[in-house]
Parts: C-alpha cells; structure tokens; sequence
C-alpha cells in the first residue's frame, strides 16, 4: 500500500475517532462558550463607554480572546494524543499503522485542521458579536479582519503543533497540560529579560 493511501486512510481513522471521543466536544463547546460569550461582554462594555471606542473594529477583541481561549484546543489537542498511551489504544492504533511518523503527521494534520478551523470560525463569530452588542460602537470591516483571521488561524495551528509534539514526547496528559501551559505563559514573560532579540 502506498504512504499517501495509507496517510489518507490513517487520518480518515484519526478524524473519526477525534469525532466519535465526548471530551472533543466539551472542549469545542467550552471554547465556543468562551470566545462568543466575551466577545459579547466586550461590545457591551464598548458600548457603555463609546466615546473611547468609537470606530474602532470589532476585530481587536478576537485578539484578546484567542490568547486566553486557545488553552482549550491546546487541552484538545494534548488528551486527543495522550489518552492513547493512558487507555493503552496505542497498540492497535501503531499496530494498523505501524509507521510511526505517518501517524503521527496523520493525528497532527487532523488537530492543526480542527483547531485552526474552529478558531477562524469562532473568531468570525466572536467579532461578529461584538460589533452587534456595541450597538455601533465598533466596527466590523471585511478587510481589518482577513489579517487578524489568518493570523489567528497560524497561532491557532502553531500552538497545536506544540500540543501534539508535548503529548508524543511526554506521554502524560498532566505533564503535556502543565509543560504546554508553562511553555505559553511563562516563556513569554521570560524570553524579553534575556535580550532584544529574543522578544
């Protein structure tokens, strides 16, 4: 069987079982939840006070929220790799694919797709609310959203790939959540002290 059928079919089975698990759904809900529900509580805190705010876009909440809400996809993206080694369904999982790097680019493909999609839409729909709920007081431009959308597609993908590179390593749900959540808090706050060029 050829890499690319073989690549094709083990992404197929990783969608499906990422479909099929209840913890994917808590985590797309939750993130949902998140990012439209203070997308919401921000329009109306522009519009309480639009005088500072007017006319500025809609898009700047997506921002803010997606910095704080992609811990969701992270946790996602890091049970969907680990729960394999926790249940023991690595075995049968390596043993239908038994090439390890296709499968691992298959589960990660099919993370980064799900992720950086849901993120796009979320922060469409987040945008989208605060702009209603401003009731004018922000803006909502097709063109100062296409950056803030790709940008938060790219974000939204290069933290999975931290995810899912932090759960194949470690192997540990625990130690891929701390490990990921130290890597995306703390190093930001340390990398500026060492020098210009690391900010």
């Amino acid at each position: 069987m050829s890499t690319r059928s073989v690549l094709l079919r083990t992404g197929t089975a990783e969608l499906l079982r990422l479909r099929t698990v209840r913890s994917t759904w808590w985590f797309l809900a939750a993130y949902a939840v998140f990012m439209v529900g203070l997308g919401a509580a921000l329009g109306f805190e522009a519009a309480a006070d639009p005088v500072e705010l007017q006319g500025e876009p809609a898009w700047m909440t997506v921002r803010y929220l997606t910095v704080a809400g992609q811990f969701a996809l992270l946790g996602l993206a890091l049970t969907a790799v680990t729960s394999d080694y926790a249940t023991g369904g690595i075995v049968p999982a390596l043993q239908w694919t038994p090439r390890r790097t296709l499968l691992l680019v298959a589960r990660w493909s099919v993370l980064v797709v799900v992720a950086a999609g849901t993120g796009v839409m979320m922060a469409v729909l987040a945008a989208f609310t605060s702009a209603t709920t401003s009731g004018g007081a922000l803006t909502l431009r097709a063109g100062d959203g296409l950056d803030m959308v790709a940008a938060v597609g790219v974000v939204l993908a290069a933290g999975v790939t931290l995810a899912v590179g932090l759960g194949f390593l470690l192997r540990s749900t625990g130690g891929g959540l701390v490990t990921a959540f130290l890597l995306m808090l703390v190093l930001p706050l340390i990398l500026p002290q060492l020098g210009s060029w690391m900010t």
